[in-house]
């Protein structure tokens, strides 16, 4: 009943390592690799992204329609949400994307299953939007909050053995340097049905993570701990 670590408990954060290794190959432990932190919700993981990454005059694309808080969070750290029509397939692709990067584009913000829409991407809708981010030296963060409402049923053949294991074709997913370019976002409150303990967590690049956890340190402080325990249950 007290604070924990910054980033979380060590003990989920390798869990959450292991299940990101089954789940997408990514290896962690040796220099390069990514990092993961715990959040305060999946909301509190864009927060701390937002103010690492943005300020005044900055840019990151957003889709739309768009969950609600995208816009306002760049607002808030003085740059501004520009946004990517997706209308009339409500898909977006790396097409729509391109003509909106600027060198003032800090991110695109890529959600998929989708908040509103319920769209999920294809696999090659996630592989060229990640092309394009990095073509382009722009960071791709993935929201992937609905990411255990998706099976593999059609959608991919990555556990062809398992077809009602959850799997949510991701940016993250298919590229062995994903880990480098991608920002992961996903949670525990829509998968377990908890949103009230508000709990998430974070994966990517070290040096992103880093900043984020020092942002953590001065605002949630950390997400909370009994929260993170029932978490680690609920995941084994």
């Amino acid at each position: 009943n007290g604070y924990t670590l910054t980033q979380g408990i060590p003990e989920l954060r390798a869990r959450i390592q292991t299940h990101l290794t089954h789940d997408l190959g990514w290896s962690f432990g040796n220099e390069g690799d990514p990092e993961v932190m715990l959040t305060s919700g999946t909301s509190g993981a864009l927060v701390l992204a937002f103010l690492a990454l943005m300020g005044p005059g900055d840019e990151i694309i957003i889709p739309d329609p768009y969950f609600v808080m995208y816009p306002q969070l760049a607002a808030i750290f003085g740059g501004s949400a520009v946004r990517c029509a997706t209308y009339p397939d409500f898909r977006m692709t790396a097409e729509r994307l391109a003509p909106l990067i600027t060198d003032r584009t800090k991110a695109v913000l890529f959600n998929s299953p989708s908040n509103p829409t319920g769209v999920v991407s294809t696999r090659q809708e996630c592989e060229d939007i990640l092309r394009l981010c990095r073509e382009r030296g722009v960071l791709l963060i993935s929201d992937e909050i609905y990411d255990a409402f998706t099976f593999s049923d059609g959608l991919t053949d990555t556990m062809a053995n398992a077809p009602h294991t959850p799997v949510c074709p991701s940016p993250a997913r298919y590229d062995p340097r994903a880990a480098e370019d991608v920002l992961l976002i996903r949670g525990f409150g829509k998968s377990y049905g908890i949103t009230g303990w508000r709990m998430g967590y974070a994966a990517g690049p070290k040096a992103l993570l880093a900043e984020m956890a020092k942002a953590q340190m001065y605002t949630f402080v950390c997400p909370p701990s009994i929260a993170q325990w029932g978490s680690l249950a609920a995941m084994d």
